[in-house]
């Protein structure tokens, strides 16, 4: 088991120097999906008060991980902004190597759309938000300029996310002094 059930991450997402939203990642109980079980995460953007003046953010992911093989087989976006509402979900079928995708968008200045559409996809893609659990379990590269490459899918669409390993940093938590590699995360 390698996440835990109620795990929650919360992240401030600054602007100038001042907290704009938040951002919390969370373990949900896991599910079962295509007769496998899967992790259940789930993010969750929100704008800050002061900050929904200038735009407002209020989007939930969710993405559903196979528990044993570490890929996706399920991502949903919801998201509630100012100028637009829109609802994804993407499903991934790994035998006929597809991508299933829906997506609808009413946006205030662009109207309303709607795709229904398949995908080709590589064996074993991660969604955005699982991409950063798989992060977690993968051996990362330990040396300048060494890289872990991960293909990605989103909206469709397949790309590479690729991990380089920059430098080693000294950092404080608190009383606590650690060691921390840093990484530049790009995607192609």
């Amino acid at each position: 088991n390698l996440f835990v059930e109620g795990e929650k991450l919360n992240y401030d997402l600054r602007y100038l120097g001042a907290t704009a939203a938040k951002f919390n990642l969370e373990v949900l109980p896991a599910k079962v999906v295509n007769d496998r079980k899967v992790y259940h995460f789930s993010g969750h953007a929100k704008t800050v008060k002061f900050f929904e003046i200038v735009y407002r953010v209020n989007d939930i992911i969710e993405s559903f991980w196979d528990y044993d093989g570490l890929y996706t087989h399920r991502f949903t976006m919801d998201l509630d902004e100012t100028k637009q509402s829109r609802k994804l979900i993407e499903l991934y079928d790994y035998e006929q190597k597809k991508s299933f995708y829906w997506n609808r968008i009413d946006h205030t200045e662009k109207g309303f759309s709607e795709k229904k559409e398949e995908y080709d996809i590589k064996l074993w893609s991660q969604d955005p938000l699982s991409l950063l659990y798989y992060l977690r379990v993968i051996k990362l590269p330990q040396n300048k300029g060494e890289s872990a490459r991960m293909p990605v899918i989103l909206d469709g669409k397949q790309w590479e996310a690729v991990m380089t390993f920059d430098r080693r940093e000294k950092m404080s938590v608190g009383s606590r002094n650690f060691e921390a590699n840093v990484y530049k995360l790009e995607n192609f």
